[in-house]
């Protein structure tokens, strides 16, 4: 990541046994729920989303949550909301596409152009790459090139094992829940193909979770 200044931090909550999800398709919020996480670690959460540019997340994230992505903000616009949507996948009628907060969206060349001029009629910004997929490290490139410098990314699994195989990511932060869950659900890293090495920055216990911030070496 050293030809650009972007920094990507991953945030995620996981089991003990490193699984974000009860099963595959679930909603992690369906989890949240579930253990009745404190406010203390979703204040925790809040508080690190306001130290970046903008929010990324996968598209199966978006899909199953849902997302509005603005519960930290303290007010409209202060933040940058990002998934990768080159099939036209997200309904016309969520909330990454209602145009209440800054939203970057990236296409390929085969994007539906009426999926792109839709995006357009709601003034949600659009990268569109040259291939048939979209290329993560140009898509970040460009990225920057609008002003956004630090990124934190919120799921899910496939999206955090594609830039770390890219070796695009700098930071690692993880909330340990107290619990195992179906180690056949989806992982932190999905498809790692990277012995990637990293190094523990902190620790630190809240009640019964555990935070833990990692560097990428």
């Amino acid at each position: 990541m050293n030809f650009f200044e972007m920094k990507v931090n991953i945030l995620t909550a996981c089991s003990i046994n490193g699984i974000i999800t009860a099963k595959r398709g679930e909603s992690s919020l369906s989890l949240i729920k579930k253990l009745n996480v404190p406010q203390e670690i979703l204040d925790l959460q809040y508080q690190i989303r306001r130290e970046y540019d903008a929010i990324m997340v996968g598209i199966g994230t978006v899909l199953i949550d849902d997302p509005k992505l603005n519960s930290h903000l303290q007010e409209k616009g202060d933040t940058t909301r990002i998934t990768l949507d080159p099939f036209a996948k997200i309904p016309i009628d969520y909330h990454f596409l209602d145009g209440s907060e800054n939203t970057i969206i990236g296409v390929n060349k085969s994007t539906n152009p009426q999926y792109l001029e839709l995006l357009q009629s709601r003034d949600i910004k659009y990268i569109q790459t040259e291939s048939d997929r979209v290329n993560l490290s140009d898509f970040l490139e460009e990225l920057e090139l609008l002003g956004i410098n630090k990124i934190l990314v919120e799921g899910g699994g496939g999206l955090n094992g594609a830039l770390l195989n890219n070796n695009l990511v700098n930071k690692v932060s993880l909330i340990v829940m107290p619990i195992s869950l179906d180690p056949s659900s989806v992982k932190v890293f999905e498809k790692v193909n990277t012995n990637q090495q990293l190094e523990l920055d902190s620790f630190q216990q809240i009640g019964r979770y555990i935070f833990l911030e990692y560097h990428v070496i």
